[in-house]
């Protein structure tokens, strides 16, 4: 990032206000940890979208709409998955659920991204196997 200081203070910040949420929801479970986690990053991602502009003067505009597609594909995934696991609820058993609902969620969420944005699945296949060729 060019300016270490900065990336330091936001880390430490992060990480004090994760020891509290943490600390507060710990006592109600671990989807209190996890919801505490996802509402912290919410919350703190405008303070780490000013950084990177403050930093490298993007264009805010062009920084958030790359998000867009991405987004919409994970929302469309989710209602498709939620509409499968209604209408296989009864019949199947939680393992057979998971077994039919994790490829068709990985297929959807690809389909979806072929269809609109074939340039970030491209992208996404050069990093898996630019890091598949690093296995030892």
């Amino acid at each position: 990032m060019g300016k270490p200081s900065w990336r330091l203070r936001i880390n430490f910040f992060s990480t004090i206000v994760s020891l509290i949420s943490f600390a507060i929801a710990v006592r109600y479970g671990i989807v209190a940890v996890a919801t505490a986690f996802a509402i912290r990053n919410y919350v703190l991602s405008p303070l780490f979208v000013w950084v990177i502009y403050r930093l490298i003067k993007i264009d805010i505009k062009q920084y958030l709409s790359q998000f867009v597609i991405p987004l919409t594909s994970s929302l469309v995934m989710c209602l498709l998955l939620l509409a499968l696991k209604q209408f296989l609820l009864t019949d199947v058993g939680d393992r057979q659920l998971l077994i039919i609902c994790i490829p068709s969620g990985f297929a959807i969420y690809g389909i979806f991204l072929l269809l609109f944005k074939p340039q970030l699945l491209q992208q996404c296949k050069t990093l898996f196997y630019s890091l598949k060729s690093k296995e030892i």
